[in-house]
């Protein structure tokens, strides 16, 4: 019994495809290290990743290789942040991610996200990255200017 228990909070908290958190766990995440950056006075930044294009590959590709590319974009994410940071798929369906990087400011968010740019295009893939350090906002407030500084990522591609 207390295995199905388990077992059914992880499936709760984990995106079926990445097995990344997903975005219920992300503002868990989110508001931990909030709290965390407020007491101690550190940085925190976010990175809201996007994979350019994605709706015409799975146009042009199917569902089947969009799903592979997805897993694709997480591994690699996986394999190059450090295990004090949190990575996050914001919905099923979608190809947005979220990056949580605990004692990271601005500029070394920057330097993350240059690295993970030029990572994925080894890879052919080409992502829009915003970033967002905190100053006090709230959660929505965060993600909202992290998302908008995505989007004007991708404008000036």
């Amino acid at each position: 019994m207390i295995y199905l228990l388990r077992k059914e909070k992880k499936q709760s908290l984990t995106d079926p495809l990445t097995s990344l958190p997903n975005r219920r766990l992300l503002l868990l995440k989110l508001k931990q290290e909030i709290e965390r950056a407020k007491r101690y006075g550190s940085p925190l930044s976010i990175l809201f990743l996007d994979i350019n294009n994605f709706k015409i590959y799975n146009d042009q590709h199917g569902h089947h290789k969009g799903d592979k590319l997805l897993k694709k974009v997480a591994d690699i994410l996986k394999s190059r942040l450090r295990n004090v940071d949190t990575i996050a798929r914001l919905g099923t369906g979608a190809d947005e991610f979220v990056i949580i990087l605990p004692e990271d400011d601005y500029a070394n968010a920057y330097k993350t996200s240059k690295e993970i740019k030029k990572i994925l295009r080894k890879e052919n893939v080409s992502a829009s990255i915003g970033i967002k350090e905190f100053f006090g906002e709230t959660i929505d407030e965060l993600l909202i200017a992290a998302d908008a500084a995505m989007y004007q990522d991708k404008k000036n591609k």
